[in-house]
Formats: C-alpha cells, sequence, structure tokens
C-alpha cells in the first residue's frame, strides 16, 4: 500500500528569503510608498526567477550586467531596465547592511539614464518667408536680443 502524502513541500531559496527580508524591510523601516514596494517585489520575483536557484550573495556585476541584457532582450523599455537596475542596487545595499555581501557588485552598474529617445523632431520648426520674433528669440516690440531680457521687459514697458 503507497499512501500519497501530498504534494511535496516548496522549499523557499536562499535568495527569495533575502527578498522576503528586503521587503519587509522597506514596508516598515523605510516606509516607501505601496507602489514602489510592489516594483520591488515584482522586479526582485523576476530577478529571483532569472536566477534558477543561483544564491544572490554569490554574483559579480557581470552576472547582473547579464541580467540587465536579458531584460533587454526581452523589449524592455529603458526606463524600465533602470528602474530595475536601481532596485539592485538597493537591494545589494541592503544585503550589505545585513553582511550578506561585503561589496555590492550593483554598484558596478552605470545609473541608468533617462530614455533620450525623443518622439519626432525636436528642432525649431522651419517657416517660409522672414523668421518671426519667436523664433529669432527678440522682443517682438524692439528687436532687443535674448541676452539683455531683463533690460527688455522694462524698456517694452
Amino acid at each position: 500500500m503507497i499512501l500519497d502524502a501530498g504534494p511535496a513541500e516548496v522549499r523557499p531559496t536562499a535568495t527569495s528569503l533575502l527578498v522576503e527580508r528586503f521587503l519587509d524591510h522597506v514596508r516598515h523601516e523605510r516606509g516607501l510608498a505601496a507602489n514602489t514596494q510592489i516594483a520591488y517585489g515584482r522586479d526582485l520575483r523576476d530577478f529571483s526567477a532569472w536566477l534558477g536557484g543561483r544564491a544572490a550573495g554569490s554574483l559579480s556585476v557581470r552576472d547582473l550586467g547579464d541580467y540587465l541584457a536579458s531584460l533587454a532582450k526581452r523589449d524592455l523599455a529603458r526606463a524600465s531596465i533602470a528602474r530595475q537596475a536601481a532596485t539592485l542596487r538597493t537591494f545589494y545595499g541592503f544585503l550589505q547592511l545585513e553582511g550578506v555581501v561585503v561589496e555590492s557588485p550593483a554598484d558596478l552598474l552605470a545609473p541608468g539614464r533617462p530614455d533620450d529617445a525623443m518622439p519626432g523632431d525636436c528642432s525649431p520648426p522651419r517657416t517660409v518667408g522672414p523668421p518671426s520674433a519667436a523664433a529669432t528669440g527678440r522682443c517682438s516690440n524692439c528687436s532687443t536680443p535674448p541676452a539683455a531680457e531683463r533690460r527688455r521687459s522694462r524698456a517694452c514697458d
């Protein structure tokens, strides 16, 4: 006779326990906004899944760079990848405070930069005919150049 004990118990990994401690830390000790806590949780669950059982404390900056590159391959927006990098820097800072890591590999990640790919053409509009006062930056009343803006406002009154 074989007894079925039910599904095997899923044991949490060391990384998942560290993530839970980190989320408790940001919730109770840092008092971060609910949306920030949700974003940290989502980012770190994704990171933990990518780890595939490896310990977060054993990673190098190259490993973290590989993770961020995997996000780019999934077509995540640059802003999302920058947020993930910020999450990793905060998480590894916590791991330093807890004594899990001596040096944070996330400190060596380049900080995210805002998305500088602007839609459309940001150059001044091209017009036919003489330039307007707005296009030249000169006062429409007296044609004073912009460098004299403070004096112009008094002169044109």
